[in-house]
């Protein structure tokens, strides 16, 4: 609405109506104009001259105009400066912070998995061992370290509870349950050495494609 009050301004001006007459005669003159003796040729040049005149009022005439528009423009751009270094310092602050937090993600993730690594290779090296010293000692083949004979199953034992009263009159029964504490995991039978899932997984995750005593192979899932 501004710029079409500002167009209706200049186009209403008396120097604007004085420049569209000098333009339309210097523009039929010049249209019609064949310079063959001294006397066209200098009225080319005055043609020319006036010409110029003419861009020069509508310069002068735009300038006055657009002068105050390109101020008030500044205005409004020096007003909204600092806000826009202020969001544009916040839009880099939480850029920084997300990357700060991914790369402390990765960290965390990459210990992970060199914990999970090492405990893989503590737990292949102590079989390897277990699997040497059974070997040494009863002289075994392989296939007869790796499936040990089936345990003895003991028979459970039942205790009767034993029933005590607490200061505040309440009755309770104490019970007696076997507890299972690992000494030496070494010695354990094979039997109860169960396969660390979550390490092997993650060792697939990072590329392992061949495992003693595992099939890795690939599917297709939807997501």
């Amino acid at each position: 609405m501004e710029e079409n009050n500002t167009e209706l301004a200049i186009v209403r001006s008396p120097k604007w109506a004085e420049m569209l007459v000098k333009v339309s005669e210097a523009s039929c003159a010049i249209e019609e104009l064949v310079v063959n003796s001294p006397e066209t040729f200098a009225l080319a040049g005055e043609l020319k001259e006036t010409v110029g005149r003419s861009a020069k009022m509508l310069s002068d005439l735009q300038d006055a105009f657009t002068r105050p528009l390109n101020e008030k423009k500044q205005s409004y751009i020096d007003a909204c400066r600092p806000f826009l270094l202020k969001l544009d310092g916040l839009k880099r602050m939480a850029g920084e912070k997300a990357i700060a937090w991914k790369q402390e993600q990765d960290r965390a993730a990459a210990a992970e998995a060199a914990r999970l690594q090492k405990i893989e290779d503590d737990r292949a090296k102590e079989t390897r061992r277990i699997e040497a010293e059974q070997k040494a000692k009863g002289n075994l083949a392989p296939q007869q370290v790796l499936v040990p004979p089936p345990m003895p199953k003991a028979a459970p034992v039942a205790y009767a509870p034993t029933t005590i009263k607490t200061s505040i009159g309440r009755t309770q029964a104490v019970h007696k349950d076997w507890k299972l504490e690992v000494t030496d995991v070494g010695k354990l039978p094979r039997e109860f050495m169960v396969a660390d899932m979550p390490a092997l997984n993650a060792a697939v995750r990072r590329g392992a494609r061949a495992i003693d005593g595992c099939r890795i192979f690939e599917v297709e899932t939807l997501r």
